[in-house]
């Protein structure tokens, strides 16, 4: 399959509200044979008006190692983003996600995971989460694929208010993943769903949607455009219950 050197190269328009939730689904790399893959991004920007200066920086990485057997693979993410004016600091997001995967058949495959991640923007001073599942492939078409992901967590969560406030929870987590490709290798479709709720307290869940659409230029380029919806019924203190982000861009593969 072909590696994404290059998720967004460029954006056009992007309005986001950094997500609690965060989708490794659209960060695996479909790469069949292909024992190791991977990208990384950096971008850097200053501006100054009106003699107010803003920096921005992001970065993120994504590297994914398979044995020689090809049914152990191992999965690493990492990203970072700060932006400060000069008398304020206006995000500090840092994340990271180790995972790993047993294939034991055709339809089945074994997942452990474990993440940590800070972010200013929602009050999240730490969260830590590990957990482990089983990841089913149902559909195996060569236009439509489906896949369902059942696990459990423990987590552990400080927000960053003067009065700290400590969660240690153990949550469900379940996603379903349609994937459609346009027919004659015109683009791609894809739906991700994630419900995540408390164990002893349904009530207390986590909601979250991607829907990807990327339609190709070239065997190279192709535009993108993303919806993702989240919702989280116990945020920390301070944040709203719903984000949103919609981004349009330019991906690169090769």
């Amino acid at each position: 399959m072909i590696k994404t050197i290059t998720f967004f190269a460029f954006l056009f328009t992007s309005y986001s509200l950094f997500a609690q939730l965060v989708n490794i689904e659209s960060r695996r790399i479909q790469s069949d044979s292909i024992r190791k893959a991977g990208n990384a991004n950096v971008s850097f920007a200053y501006q100054k008006n009106n003699g107010k200066p803003l920096t921005q920086l992001k970065t993120s990485a994504v590297f994914q190692f398979k044995t020689k057997s090809l049914k152990d693979i191992f999965l690493l993410l990492g990203s970072y983003d700060f932006s400060k004016t000069r008398n304020q600091q206006l995000s500090n997001a840092a994340f990271g996600h180790v995972r790993y995967n047993r294939v034991l058949n055709r339809t089945i495959k074994y997942e452990l995971y474990t993440q940590l991640q800070a972010n200013q923007l929602l009050n999240l001073r730490s969260r830590y989460i590990a957990g482990t599942g089983l990841r089913f492939k149902f559909v195996r078409g060569n236009l439509f694929k489906t896949y369902l992901g059942i696990s459990s967590f423990y987590e552990y969560e400080e927000s960053i208010e003067t009065t700290r406030v400590y969660r240690n929870d153990f949550r469900m987590s379940n996603y379903l993943v349609l994937s459609l490709k346009l027919p004659k290798d015109k683009g791609e479709l894809t739906s991700t769903t994630y419900y995540q709720p408390l164990y002893d307290r349904f009530s207390d869940y986590r909601l979250s949607n991607q829907t990807l659409l990327a339609i190709n230029f070239t065997k190279n380029f192709a535009f993108t455009s993303s919806f993702t919806y989240t919702f989280d019924q116990n945020p920390p203190i301070g944040i709203s219950t719903e984000t949103i982000s919609i981004t349009n861009g330019i991906r690169f593969t090769l």
